[in-house]
């Protein structure tokens, strides 16, 4: 009976495979993957979560992570105890091997089908017919430029002492950048929010995360124990996840959208402290001076957020951080992201373009 059983899973394991390898043959076609999943399947999946899970006060998703985890210690644990207690034969070791690679499969499946194809599609440059390509040091140095004017404007504009108001209140603003953004273009439209608080922000600044989307809950998770300077953007940044723009730097490109048409000054500061440090990053690999230069003419209280931050990073400094960044780079290479980590620093090539395209930020 175990040798039917086992055989059965190992077959029902291998057609879950077979589909997935089929669907990804389907839409590795782009321009199908845009149209026919992106801007159709997707935004009726994605918005139906949302219906749900915007409803609970509570992270629904992080409870099906902790749930996940918890399945798998506990099944570890049967083993290990049946292992010392010399009470585990060969059939069901193998058995609850077999069960557990199915349940693996399928939800690899459920990830693919609920969000993960947007990887795929043509996204965001398509949709505004922007040309992103590659740029003279010049075009940096000059879109660095304009992000070291606004992000000094937008942060003397906040005063010299800031009382950042709670995080719910920041998520609030998010959204309603959103919905003005969506005003412009229906493509942004962002109902039934979800954005919520992470219970993991402990976990998130020793793994080195500030925030993530749940394809399973259709959940914009934020960190907020990061620096509060940055949850308005991190919050934009999901929202755009949350929109099926997968690609990290599309997802920045698209909360810099929705900060510039929001009325939030927090939230634009959040986003342009950012893309600030982006784009001024990259261009401190081409032209030191140059980058030292933008950084020197940044307003006080900018500098003094900056070293707030890489205070925040120094104290989180851990294995498992740099260990954390190791995979999500291979995630990101294995999902049509090729620059892996570095795929956040892309944006300033969809600025760029942008802005040849607008003549302005």
């Amino acid at each position: 009976m175990h040798k039917v059983e086992i055989r059965k899973t190992w077959i029902s394991t291998g057609i879950i495979a077979v589909v997935i390898i089929v669907l990804h043959y389907f839409f590795s076609d782009a321009t199908f993957t845009e149209y026919n999943y992106s801007q159709d399947w997707y935004v009726s999946i994605s918005s139906g979560l949302r219906v749900i899970s915007g409803a609970l006060p509570f992270p629904v998703g992080d409870f099906l992570y902790a749930g996940f985890v918890l399945l798998w210690v506990v099944t570890a644990i049967d083993v290990i105890r049946a292992i010392i207690k010399k009470d585990l034969r060969m059939q069901d070791f193998w058995m609850e091997t077999a069960y557990n690679i199915r349940k693996l499969v399928s939800i690899v499946l459920v990830f693919y089908l609920m969000w993960g194809f947007n990887y795929k599609r043509l996204g965001i440059a398509h949709q505004l017919e922007l040309t992103p390509q590659s740029y003279t040091t010049g075009e940096l140095d000059t879109l660095v430029t304009d992000l070291q004017k606004k992000v000094n404007a937008t942060r003397q504009r906040m005063g010299d002492s800031v009382e950042y108001p709670r995080y719910e209140f920041m998520f609030t603003h998010v959204a309603e950048a959103y919905d003005e953004l969506a005003q412009q273009n229906p493509i942004f439209t962002y109902d039934n929010p979800a954005i919520k608080k992470s219970f993991y922000g402990r976990l998130g600044n020793f793994m080195g995360f500030t925030g993530y989307y749940n394809p399973f809950s259709g959940e914009a998770n934020v960190n907020i124990r990061i620096p509060k300077f940055l949850i308005p953007f991190t919050a934009a940044h999901e929202v755009a996840h949350q929109l099926g723009y997968a690609s990290e730097d599309e997802a920045s490109f698209v909360a810099y959208l929705a900060a510039k048409s929001g009325q939030d000054t927090i939230l634009k500061y959040s986003t342009f402290f950012e893309l600030f440090n982006y784009a001024n990053g990259e261009l401190r690999t081409r032209d030191t001076a140059l980058a030292r230069k933008h950084y020197e003419g940044l307003d006080t209280l900018v500098k003094a957020d900056i070293k707030t931050y890489a205070d925040y990073v120094a104290r989180n400094k851990s294995f498992a951080r740099s260990g954390s960044n190791f995979l999500y780079g291979i995630y990101l290479k294995a999902n049509n992201q090729p620059a892996g980590i570095e795929s956040y620093n892309q944006v300033t090539s969809l600025l760029i373009a942008y802005k040849r395209k607008f003549k302005n930020l």
